[in-house]
């Protein structure tokens, strides 16, 4: 480096030899090199074993309320420093975004079952329920048959694009002989039991009804407060988020 820079870096002629001003400076950016080097292998460590860096996660939104905040609390206090990314999508967005790389992780009901090369766990069993508003028929029935949703009017989330959510239910149905009829189809979980409360017919009766998976941490809202959760009996249907 000397010889390089036309400048002198140690001073040979005393004894012992010493550092030139220069030479300090030299060794404070080479001390610094190494510091960064080391940082540098440390964290390529810590990217590999999955404790810091950047995790994308896509989610359909009925997995927001009985699985993405206790998943997502779960996973920050192991992994306080990796950052994530959150993106709301339906199911088979996220069956794209993983195959192409864009996502880490996709949160997924029901299971893709066209995504062989990726793995696949059931992250909790939920039990399907009606909600029913206020002076429903069978807002008091302690449990109801899935049977007993057949020619009533429901609502629904869009069957389409598949795989979906009611896919499952309507498949549910078929297989004990319902057939439901769909008056209307929502987006979201949370606009389903807003209209749930509200669904009457001309005649004033009260008709509607809702079918989906059993959140016992939905919060309550002025909206939804009159759509009450029946349990249907032995239901117990793949509708699970899957991770």
């Amino acid at each position: 480096m000397e010889d390089d820079r036309g400048t002198i870096l140690i001073e040979r002629g005393s004894r012992p030899m010493r550092l030139t001003r220069t030479g300090d400076i030299v060794l404070d950016h080479a001390k610094r090199v190494l510091d960064l080097s080391d940082a540098a292998k440390a964290d390529v460590m810590r990217i590999g074993r999955g404790q810091t860096g950047l995790l994308t996660v896509a989610f359909v939104g009925s997995a927001l309320y009985p699985v993405l905040p206790w998943v997502l609390w779960d996973f920050r206090q192991q992994s306080p420093k990796v950052d994530v990314s959150l993106t709301e999508t339906l199911a088979p967005d996220t069956a794209g975004g993983l195959q192409e790389r864009k996502m880490d992780v996709g949160i997924v009901r029901p299971a893709l079952l066209t995504l062989d090369e990726f793995e696949q766990r059931p992250l909790v069993a939920e039990k399907m329920v009606v909600a029913v508003p206020e002076g429903h028929p069978v807002r008091h029935e302690t449990t109801l048959a899935l049977a007993s949703v057949h020619g009533a009017p429901l609502i629904l989330f869009p069957i389409h694009p598949k795989p979906s959510l009611t896919e499952v239910i309507l498949n549910a149905c078929d297989a004990v002989g319902a057939e439901p009829d769909i008056v209307q189809n929502v987006l979201h979980l949370q606009t389903a039991l807003i209209l749930d409360p509200a669904g009457c017919s001309r005649t004033g009766r009260y008709i509607r009804q809702t079918l989906l998976p059993s959140f016992e941490e939905l919060p309550s809202t002025n909206c939804n407060k009159g759509s009450k959760q029946s349990p249907l009996g032995g239901t117990a249907r793949q509708c699970r988020p899957h991770l």
